[in-house]
């Protein structure tokens, strides 16, 4: 939902056309309609990566954002959603869920912890938290918010895109 928000208001994603495919193929299209905007696993290590997509967006999942290499500099919004919303969404998806999420507790410190990490990189500019529901709930108040910590984004047209009916678990 957030990339295509943000792709919506403007910002040049960077995702694997084929990936879509494969997920769609194996979870079927109905799992995620908008696309999954993610990039192949390998597209991480490339030489280069990644200068050659800076004023661009990727998706990066949180087991992943530690290691984004320096010396590039970051500007990275942050989606948060409670671990039981993740954990149900995971296993009717994909059939499993990862074991960090039995533990919502433990879940958000490690969310929170991550957080902090990022903020203390020198490679990372900015960090902005958002909630999924509130995005969802609130679109145009969390866009404004987005746009102030310096996205390049129109705010109406991101603010149109999410849809609380396409969230599987309201």
């Amino acid at each position: 939902m957030m990339m295509g928000a943000l792709a919506a208001a403007g910002m040049e994603p960077v995702f694997s056309a084929d990936k879509n495919k494969r997920m769609d193929d194996r979870y079927g299209k109905e799992t995620n309609p908008d696309g999954y905007y993610e990039m192949e696993l390998s597209d991480f290590y490339q030489p280069g990566f990644p200068a050659q997509h800076e004023y661009k967006m990727f998706k990066c999942l949180y087991g992943g954002v530690l290691y984004l290499p320096p010396p590039q500099e970051y500007a990275i919004i942050f989606m948060r959603r409670p671990a039981e919303q993740i954990k149900r969404s995971m296993l009717k998806r994909f059939g499993y869920a990862h074991e960090l999420l039995d533990d919502p507790k433990n879940f958000q410190k490690e969310m929170n912890r991550i957080c902090a990490c990022l903020r203390d990189r020198r490679s990372v500019k900015s960090v902005t938290e958002v909630w999924m529901r509130d995005a969802v709930e609130h679109p145009q108040p969390t866009f404004v918010q987005i746009k102030r910590d310096g996205w390049p984004i129109d705010v109406a047209k991101a603010a149109e895109v999410p849809d609380r009916e396409k969230m599987r678990f309201k």
